[in-house]
């Protein structure tokens, strides 16, 4: 990830921003059941995601992928905080 070409970063951002979207569109149908699908928790789920941001935000360099790579980390940060 930290050598990887933008196009590929913005793929990875895209994908990782869809799945996080389907997480919490479940999430507010079945509340924290969810987490029982994966393999990780939740707390490890969050360390992933929010790992992943930070690399895709250093690596923002122009505002095209600025803006999505910290699109995905608010969106990160807001289902992680949830309470």
């Amino acid at each position: 990830m930290k050598t990887a070409p933008i196009d590929v970063l913005l793929v990875t951002c895209a994908d990782k921003l869809d799945n996080i979207q389907s997480i919490r569109d479940d999430m507010a149908l079945n509340g924290e059941q969810i987490w029982t699908k994966f393999k990780r928790p939740k707390q490890q789920q969050g360390e992933y995601y929010r790992g992943l941001a930070e690399v895709l935000v250093s690596r923002a360099t122009d505002e095209p992928s600025s803006t999505l790579f910290h699109r995905l980390r608010r969106e990160v940060d807001e289902l992680f905080d949830a309470r």
